[in-house]
């Protein structure tokens, strides 16, 4: 066989290398090919390898022949996931369940503590927003040691495993300072501010290695079309989403409805036993998985290309064919042109990340802000006042399938292609005008001699 047969290309889904691109990478030796269940092996007169193909949108290593130091020769081959589900194997149906459960307990437990923080540990609205705010960059920042531990290290299953009981563990000690009665608010605070500390070093950790991990359990035989594989990615990662939305559509409901009747405690332990059993499930679904091998970072890839380039550029000083150059070319002679290539289109990636952060803020604070506004509001005596923010998760299963299935339909019908960019700013734009909404909500209730009801601020949270 060919070596196009053994290597395929990161840069479209399940294309494999041609002659040229995979002639570097195999170079002239001999190779011996044993057919096993997902791939097959190959060796190459210096090491033994395994070579499974599947799709996934995030890859971002050089090559997918993946070293097998997990089999022995002679050892049976790792089986392939069986497909039960518009494609996705069992394994990556699992996956998304534990999704669900991840999803139902952060969204379920975060959504309680800016009230937790003002009523039991007395904070003013202001501290406890702020409190809230920095446990959740903490959450969103920490998935940069989650995947560099997974790349590097351990791996994408073993990753999740262990910040799973990391996660596990704080959502234990959260419910324990909110238990805690007849002792020194201190302890309560200590206790509460430990278990932040480890749910947000969990929650982050298996942030990038959940999704991916799912994906990579997508192979099929090579006598299959490779858009089943594309096919099935794209439903795996649709599926995928719902269950995040889901996931907060419950937790948050279920949660503020159970936090009134028996107290914060009680919210928060019982995500602490459903990301317990989540835990186990991954755990005995080890030998189930296709594992990828831990094969460099690519966040130090991409710098070091960053590095060299500017370097070089700058010892080159002013050239008569630099300008004719992109800045990232000088790094070609230490990494090759196909690493270089790949590294430029993050370039103008960062340059519409650069405005995103603005917007989280605005997202972010909003349940914030909201949920405080609610408190003033009419709302069942036996609902946390935390029910509100339940609004978006709801609009989002609502109109994911509208927009899927009539709005960008209707759009391409009428030649109306509206690009990643122009949906981002008119995105932005309506979270804007949720805000102005959200302030004319609220100046009516400070004229108002009344309460008004909640469902008030459906059309700010629809925005």
């Amino acid at each position: 066989r060919s070596g196009s047969e053994v290597a395929r290309s990161i840069s479209e889904p399940v294309v494999r290398r041609n002659e040229r691109e995979t002639a570097p990478l195999l170079g002239h030796a001999t190779y011996s090919y044993i057919t096993g269940e997902a791939g097959e092996w190959y060796h190459d007169n210096r090491d033994l390898h395994y070579s499974v193909f599947f799709w996934d949108p995030f890859a971002a290593t050089n090559d997918w022949m993946l070293h097998a130091p997990r089999y022995e020769i002679g050892a049976s081959a790792p089986q392939k996931p069986s497909r039960k589900f518009q494609g996705i194997p069992s394994v990556s149906l699992i996956i998304i369940l534990i999704e669900f459960c991840e999803r139902f307990a952060y969204y379920g437990m975060s959504t309680q503590l800016l009230l937790y923080f003002e009523t039991k540990l007395q904070m003013s609205d202001n501290a406890a927003a702020s409190h809230v705010l920095l446990f959740t960059s903490g959450a969103y920042f920490t998935p940069v040691l989650g995947g560099y531990l997974a790349d590097v290290y351990l791996g994408k299953h073993t990753v999740i495993v262990l910040f799973s009981m990391l996660y596990t563990f704080g959502l234990f000690l959260l419910a324990a300072g909110a238990l805690t009665t007849n002792v020194s608010p201190l302890f309560a605070v200590l206790l509460t501010t430990s278990g932040l500390m480890f749910i947000a070093l969990g929650t982050g950790g298996i942030k990038p290695c959940v999704s991916t991990l799912g994906a990579a359990q997508i192979c099929f035989d090579d006598d299959q079309g490779h858009g089943d594989a594309e096919e099935a990615t794209k439903s795996y990662f649709r599926w995928f989403y719902w269950s995040i939305n889901m996931g907060s559509l419950l937790g948050v409901g279920m949660m503020s409805v159970l936090t009134p009747a028996y107290g914060y405690g009680v919210s928060f332990l019982i995500p602490g036993f459903l990301l317990f059993i989540c835990t186990v499930w991954v755990w005995l679904i080890r030998n189930q998985c296709l594992h990828l091998p831990p094969s460099g970072s690519v966040i130090g890839m991409v710098w070091q290309v960053i590095k060299d380039a500017l370097k070089c550029r700058v010892k080159s000083g002013r050239q008569s064919n630099s300008e004719k150059r992109h800045w990232l070319d000088f790094a070609i002679p230490f990494h090759g042109r196909h690493i270089v290539e790949e590294v430029k289109p993050l370039i103008s990636v960062f340059k519409v990340f650069a405005i995103l952060p603005a917007f989280w803020m605005l997202f972010d604070n909003a349940s914030n802000l909201w949920t405080n506004q609610a408190k003033f509001m009419s709302v069942p005596h036996w609902i946390s006042p935390a029910i509100v923010q339940i609004y978006n998760s709801m609009f989002i299963l609502m109109l994911l399938p509208i927009f899927d299935r009539v709005i960008f339909p209707f759009l391409a019908r009428n030649k109306i292609y509206p690009s990643p960019l122009m949906r981002m700013v008119f995105g932005m734009a309506l979270t804007g005008l949720s805000y102005v909404i959200a302030g004319g909500i609220e100046h009516w209730m400070t004229a108002s001699l009344q309460p008004i009801s909640a469902l008030w601020q459906l059309p700010q949270w629809f925005v």
